[in-house]
């Protein structure tokens, strides 16, 4: 239980506690690196993928780079087993990211080797990787990427140099690996993207061809039927040759969700229930764009409602919420008003939307939201500010693995990006609810308060504990945040924190 005496006066900064369950929240966590794989310039970790209760990602050492990773629960990174002459695992960049592909206990990876170029491979977390198939023979890569299994089967992209890039499907039992359809004739791609699953059929991106030449749609939502074995097209929502380019598919409250284009509306948030396709959202009046999708910025849902990144009229993007419920949208200015947040790599975990998101005082940073109270800043990952700009994290790409939130983040200049995670301070006395079940007990008072110019912390408990405190003004934003220190049992422990430098207003 966490108690604080606070007499309340007429000054002009006044501290208050008003807030207590959002800043309660924001303590009640604690960031951690879990390793620096290569030192200077980061391991760059990528592709996180949770198999055989093991957390594998692609990245660089300071021997290795661009390999394949793997990491126990409470262990470190380990080199996984190489394969003969392979250049580069995974896509060889440090901004794509996706999912390794699981199905009947194997890992399905791309791998890149000199020979074939980068094909499909499986892994059994014991052997050295295998090629399932050469599907672009020679020395050319097929690039398989958006690893989809469904019922017992691996789907797929995958490009030839005779079919371009088409939707395929490996087999397992069978031992085959095969193109479904060419649905952009010949050596044109269709570019394949977002395969998902919904009612028992693979919904993607699809394109017959994005040219003047009559029947082509451009990018549009097309359906696989694996029983009938079929390729159809849902529906043409940017009629002509322009395609609606749909991204993000998503499956929630039995709808599909995607972002799509159209000429009138621009790109906006869309849901499919089975028959037909219709628009949600108006974010940006007019063609403009309203919903951002870079970044991986993709809608997540979350107890009943749709959180995204929203591109209003004066094009600053901020959390946007789309109630299923009633049918309306709002803007959430998690930074406050005029701050462009561009919040990205949504994840739902610990049952709140957990998101990068920018702010003018530290940079971008983790944030999280349980979508009754207001946006927080989790965690100022990388502290400090250089010429007077507020450093930033960078978090992205979350994954959650033993009961843990991974990502990649960078909290200083000499680590660069390297594997993160988030996990649920259990030594914290912190208690939001009020509700007293602490076996730890801690009396913390504040003084003065209002305070001008310092003010002290004094901090009793019962037994060791480590804490941190952060101050956050109205707006959610971390003004100041302090490092994990040690409290000893039955001694009063008295922290001294400089207001000088802050605005006056009411903090928390």
């Amino acid at each position: 239980m966490l108690r604080f005496t606070i007499p309340m006066r007429s000054r002009f900064l006044i501290v208050c506690i008003l807030l207590l369950r959002t800043v309660a929240e924001a303590q009640n966590y604690v960031v951690e690196m879990v390793s620096n794989l290569h030192t200077g310039t980061g391991g760059n970790p990528r592709w996180l993928t949770v198999y055989n209760n093991q957390l594998f990602f692609f990245a660089s050492d300071n021997v290795n780079p661009n390999k394949l990773f793997s990491m126990a629960p409470n262990g470190v990174p380990l080199l996984c087993p190489n394969v003969a002459g392979s250049a580069v695992f995974g896509d060889g960049t440090i901004s794509t990211n996706q999912s390794m592909g699981v199905l009947n206990n194997k890992l399905y990876l791309p791998i890149l080797v000199t020979a074939s170029g980068r094909e499909l491979y499986s892994y059994d977390n014991v052997n050295i990787p295998n090629l399932v198939a050469n599907i672009n023979p020679g020395t050319a890569s097929s690039n398989p990427t958006f690893f989809t299994p469904y019922n017992n089967k691996l789907y797929f992209q995958a490009k030839t140099d005779s079919l371009g890039a088409e939707l395929w499907a490996h087999d397992p039992v069978l031992q085959t690996t095969q193109c479904l359809s060419d649905i952009n004739p010949g050596a044109l791609h269709s570019t394949i993207a977002f395969i998902t699953v919904y009612n028992n059929k693979l919904y993607f991106a699809g394109s017959n061809g994005n040219d003047t030449t009559a029947g082509n749609t451009g990018i549009e939502l097309y359906v696989y039927d694996p029983v009938l074995n079929t390729i159809n097209l849902v529906s043409d929502i940017y009629p002509g040759f322009i395609g609606s380019n749909p991204t993000a598919l998503m499956v929630a409250n039995n709808k599909l969700y995607f972002v799509a284009t159209d000429p009138l509306y621009g790109k906006e948030l869309y849901e499919y229930d089975g028959n037909n396709v219709s628009r949600l959202t108006d974010i940006n009046p007019g063609p403009a764009q309203g919903v951002y999708t870079s970044d991986q910025s993709y809608p997540t849902f979350f107890n009943g409602k749709i959180y995204f990144a929203a591109n209003e009229v004066n094009n600053m993007i901020n959390l946007g919420v789309y109630d299923v419920s009633n049918n309306t949208s709002t803007v959430l200015y998690c930074a406050g008003p005029n701050v462009n947040g561009i919040p990205r790599y949504f994840k739902q975990w610990d049952q709140k939307i957990f998101f990068s998101n920018y702010s003018d005082t530290a940079g971008t940073e983790l944030w999280a939201t349980d979508g009754v109270n207001p946006p927080f800043q989790v965690w100022d990952i990388h502290p400090g500010a250089l010429g007077g700009l507020a450093y930033g994290g960078y978090p992205k790409f979350f994954t959650e693995f033993n009961g843990a939130l991974y990502f990649n983040a960078m909290n200083d200049t000499s680590s660069a990006e390297e594997l993160f995670r988030l996990k649920v301070q259990t030594d914290t006395i912190i208690q939001p609810n009020g509700i007293n079940e602490f076996s730890k007990q801690v009396v913390a008072t504040v003084t003065p308060n209002p305070v001008s110019e310092q003010l002290r912390l004094h901090i009793q408990t019962s037994s060791d504990v480590l804490y941190s405190y952060q101050i956050v003004d109205f707006l959610g934003r971390c003004m100041v945040q302090s490092q994990r220190m040690l409290c000893k049992r039955e001694t009063l422990t008295t922290i001294v924190i400089d207001f000088s430098n802050l605005a006056k207003g009411a903090i928390f």
